[in-house]
């Protein structure tokens, strides 16, 4: 009976060993695999936040060439559009070089009605006394038109840079009479105007056609008075 005591009091603490090695295998698995299921996690989250990352810098490459792109085609339009302006201006120069007196007159009737000559005149400021300039006068449209407003006394400046069109705007302002409009045969860059005179200055479908602008602007800025005023007619 002693004996048999002993046995099972080794069998009894076997046991004991045993269940708690069982159980530390049980709980070591899951523990195992719930760190591989974090690592797993971990480097998919990795991975998909490289993912996305790279997917947005293609996208912003893509866009990036695409605005490019679109830059291209605004300057290409650009210069299309400033080849078309430049073709106008020669067709309508051309047509008053091969219109006769009679011809012109009867389209500028027409013309003082859709060019809206009345609130042009308002615009400029003009009235008995004034001093104005028309640049880009081609054939005279306005300058003699503005010659009429004013005092017979003062001055009306017809500028152009196109050197026919100077001399027949001069031949019908002498056909005309009018002797207080003076004909200037302007540069690209300068009117040629003289300084600090004027009270106004119109430019009328011309300024799309000026290939020195600035110089322009700069020279017309000194020919006009401080308080003087600059009104530009334009289809663009």
């Amino acid at each position: 009976m002693h004996t048999s005591s002993k046995e099972d009091g080794k069998h009894t603490m076997g046991d004991s060993n045993a269940g708690k090695d069982f159980q530390g295998t049980n709980l070591a698995k899951p523990i195992a695999y719930l760190g591989l299921l974090v690592c797993v996690v971990s480097a998919s989250a990795c991975r998909d936040g490289r993912s996305e990352l790279d997917q947005l810098k293609d996208k912003t490459a893509r866009l990036e060439e695409r605005l490019k792109g679109l830059e291209a085609e605004r300057a290409s339009l650009r210069q299309e559009v400033l080849h078309l302006r430049e073709i106008r201006g020669q067709l309508i120069s051309s047509s008053y070089r091969k219109m006769n007196p009679q011809q012109v007159q009867v389209m500028e009737e027409k013309r003082e009605k859709w060019e809206k000559l009345s609130e042009v005149s308002q615009a400029l400021g003009l009235k008995r006394g004034s001093i104005v300039a028309d640049v880009g006068a081609g054939y005279g449209f306005f300058a003699i038109r503005f010659a009429q407003m004013v005092d017979s006394a003062d001055h009306v400046f017809g500028v152009d840079t196109d050197e026919e069109l100077v001399r027949r705007m001069k031949h019908r302002i002498q056909k005309l009479g009018l002797r207080n409009v003076q004909v200037v045969l302007g540069s690209t860059g300068d009117p040629g105007l003289p300084s600090g005179l004027l009270d106004a200055v119109l430019i009328a479908d011309t300024y799309h056609e000026m290939k020195e602008y600035r110089s322009m602007l700069s020279h017309l800025r000194q020919a006009l008075k401080p308080d003087g005023r600059l009104v530009v007619l334009d289809y663009f």
